[in-house]
């Protein structure tokens, strides 16, 4: 199987709008450039363009065609003084380009970008809009001396995403994120939580409705370099954030928060274990075990139990982070921040906890010592609201509930084709498979017969 995946780059002259194409023998082509799978398209074609021609560029959008077996990128070139020639390319109007290289859906939704008719696509899926937005940044900071850099590192593209750094000449670098349908309440999540408790996020310098994006100022280093006492950090202000949050409910739900509070994801649990039962039914390893029906049906009496459990504790509900990988945390060397809200619920707080657990867990034998005092460090600060024993039984049942939270998520998968996607179903049946062992845990079943 193919370790790359190949895409076929527009690259667009933003002055005179022209296309640069392979003159081959008079075919007007397209020219390709190879891509790790499974990593961010953006960031690997911005890469492969400038390993193979040296230019600075940026994607622009990526043109959806099925009919077509290689995808498409529309990349701005930004290099103003490139020798395209010497590179064996030409630039051509885009009705040069024949229907072999370009189908008429993505013809029409070319030519859109490059009259700068967004349409429905989205404010960045047109040339110029990385322009836009740094003219928009340094209006709205007049008290800063903003002065940007060539340097930009692009992450995500589409017309209505964007993830990208500015670098400057002088001072910090800053990031615009921006997101679409259907995760726009990630906007009001951030710059809610960002106003009302800023110093758990990097600064947000500003920000703007109509494009549902934020700017931020680059803070530290992500997690992937963190040491074990990084990570106690992290479970320390994890805590703090989750203590002033308790209980205000309403206002994390009108802040945007995905609501994943007990009493629902109790409800949800039939839907859940009927997935899981069709998934394993599709299960075509004989590598590893199925979770049969019967046992499916007794974990879901188990997961119904251990949610009424939590709730008997009465410990409020708070602000989960739902999706704790490395690079969501920020260390400066003497603080630690939280970014990426797209998956912030309410629920039971310690499911968090569990999840940063798991992570360090997994990062070898010689950090699993360290997780218990990541349990500790969050335990003296929840002692100022719970007993001992509330906190402690807590522990025992947060296990079997943070990968029933991690797999329902928002819930809106199961009514999309996502169900279908059988990368998916794999990762749910493993998913099944650790939710087995958590219900097996004897801590849990002692939690649950006090």
């Amino acid at each position: 199987m193919a370790e790359v995946d190949e895409y076929r780059v527009a690259l667009v002259l933003p002055v005179p709008r022209q296309v640069l194409v392979t003159d081959d023998s008079g075919d007007a082509r397209l020219p390709r450039v190879d891509i790790p799978k499974l990593t961010r398209p953006a960031e690997e074609v911005i890469a492969a363009i400038a390993k193979r021609w040296r230019i600075k560029a940026v994607v622009v959008d990526f043109l959806k065609d099925e009919s077509m077996p290689v995808p498409c990128a529309v990349v701005e070139v930004r290099t103003k003084e490139w020798k395209f020639r010497e590179n064996g390319l030409v630039a051509v109007e885009l009705h040069k380009i024949g229907s072999h290289d370009l189908s008429d859906r993505e013809r029409i939704t070319f030519n859109a970008i490059l009259t700068g008719d967004t349409g429905d696509r989205g404010p960045f899926s047109r040339l110029g809009w990385v322009d836009d937005a740094q003219e928009w940044i340094k209006s709205a900071l007049p008290e800063r001396e903003v002065e940007f850099a060539e340097d930009i590192r692009q992450l995500n593209a589409c017309g209505t995403f964007a993830l990208i750094r500015f670098g400057t000449n002088q001072g910090p670098a800053y990031w615009l994120k921006a997101v679409g349908k259907p995760n726009t309440h990630e906007f009001t999540v951030t710059t809610n939580l960002a106003r009302c408790y800023p110093e758990f996020l990097p600064t947000v310098l500003c920000s703007r409705p109509d494009w549902n994006a934020w700017v931020m100022e680059e803070f530290g280093r992500p997690a992937d370099s963190f040491t074990v006492h990084d990570f106690e950090q992290v479970a320390r202000l994890l805590a703090d954030l989750q203590i002033q949050l308790a209980g205000k409910t309403e206002d994390l739900l009108l802040f945007g928060c995905i609501d994943q509070r007990l009493p629902l994801l109790r409800t949800r649990v039939p839907e859940l274990m009927s997935y899981l039962a069709e998934a394993m039914g599709r299960q075509t390893s004989t590598k590893v075990q199925r979770v049969g029906q019967r046992r499916l049906g007794e974990l879901a009496r188990i997961l119904g139990d251990t949610c009424r459990s939590m709730q008997e504790l009465r410990i409020p509900d708070s602000l989960i982070h739902n999706d704790t990988n490395p690079g969501n945390f920020l260390f400066d060397g003497s603080r630690c921040v939280f970014t990426d809200w797209c998956e912030a619920y309410v629920g039971s707080p310690f499911v968090t906890l569990e999840h940063l657990c798991v992570q360090v867990a997994k990062k070898g034998a010689e950090w699993r010592a360290g997780v218990a005092n990541l349990r500790t460090i969050y335990k003296e600060r929840w002692l100022a609201l719970l007993s001992q024993g509330q906190i402690e039984r807590a522990f025992a049942l947060a296990p079997l509930l943070a990968i029933a939270s991690y797999l329902w998520g928002r819930g809106d998968w199961l009514r999309s084709p996502r169900r279908e996607n059988p990368r998916f179903q794999s990762y749910s049946r493993s998913l099944a498979r650790c939710m087995d062992r958590a219900a097996r845990d004897r801590r849990l079943l002692e939690a649950l017969c006090p």
